[in-house]
């Protein structure tokens, strides 16, 4: 009995200790966040993994080559700044909800702790978009104006960057300021974004993803990194309890 324990212990000392548990940052649409790294060395490169990979367009676990400079990710397009005053930080401004997921920092030296950023809420051009789940197949939106302003509004829903329409699954009410749809449909899932007719262009994005079950979870989403720190804790515990085995061992000589 005592054997067998010891070799199921040696393959969890064998897991990848990999992954830190992240600390989480809660942010506001439309607030910037600097995002610090400590990783000394010649190049810097961050690593996004999406908490909402349909909203974000699935771009996999996106890398953004920080130092040396590379190519601005579109998803971060005009938003990315290097701050003068912390080499190979980040600097993300004018946050959207399709921003929340996991940064890691790596350098020549490995990976630094990750961040897991929350962007809910907020103000965006003026406008803020709240949900209320009544089930998993019933979800409303209501948009409005941010500061409260009197006076009426109307307003106009994209999804996916196109005109929602007038689809069966989705129903808007006073003025187009609410919307409610069935987001267990995959004509649902992505990036919605409300925007008011008459005004500038911009909007407030919404983020509607697959359900548990559905394909949220995948290579290109937030979930790599938690698994990653579950084996790392299990690779902690096999490794004092292998320890524990090998004492035991030794003492029964």
């Amino acid at each position: 009995m005592g054997s067998a324990i010891c070799i199921l212990l040696a393959l969890l000392v064998s897991s990848p200790l990999e992954g830190f548990p992240p600390r989480l940052e809660l942010q506001g649409a439309g607030d910037q966040i600097l995002l610090p790294c400590g990783a000394p060395g010649p190049w810097v490169r961050w690593v996004w993994a999406p908490r909402y990979p349909k909203c974000a367009g699935d771009p996999g676990n996106l890398e953004i080559s920080w130092q040396p400079p590379g190519p601005e990710p579109p998803q971060f397009r005009g938003r990315l700044d290097p701050p003068l005053s912390a080499p190979g930080a980040l600097l993300l401004r004018d946050l959207l909800m399709s921003d929340s997921g996991t940064f890691t920092c790596r350098g020549a030296s490995g990976p630094e702790p990750p961040v897991r950023l929350e962007v809910t809420g907020g103000c965006r051009n003026n406008l803020t978009v709240s949900s209320n789940w009544a089930s998993p197949s019933a979800l409303t939106l209501r948009c409005r104006r941010c500061p409260l302003l009197a006076g009426p509004a109307s307003f106009r829903w994209f999804l996916n960057s196109q005109p929602l329409g007038n689809p069966r699954w989705a129903t808007k009410r006073d003025h187009g300021a609410t919307v409610r749809l069935d987001p267990s449909r995959r004509a649902a899932w992505g990036r919605w974004e409300c925007r008011l007719l008459g005004a500038p262009p911009g909007g407030f994005e919404f983020c509607v993803e697959p359900p548990p079950g559905a394909g949220a979870a995948g290579p290109g989403s937030e979930w790599g990194i938690w698994v990653a720190a579950a084996a790392a804790a299990l690779g902690l515990i096999g490794a004092g309890l292998g320890a524990w085995c090998l004492w035991r061992r030794r003492r029964g000589r």
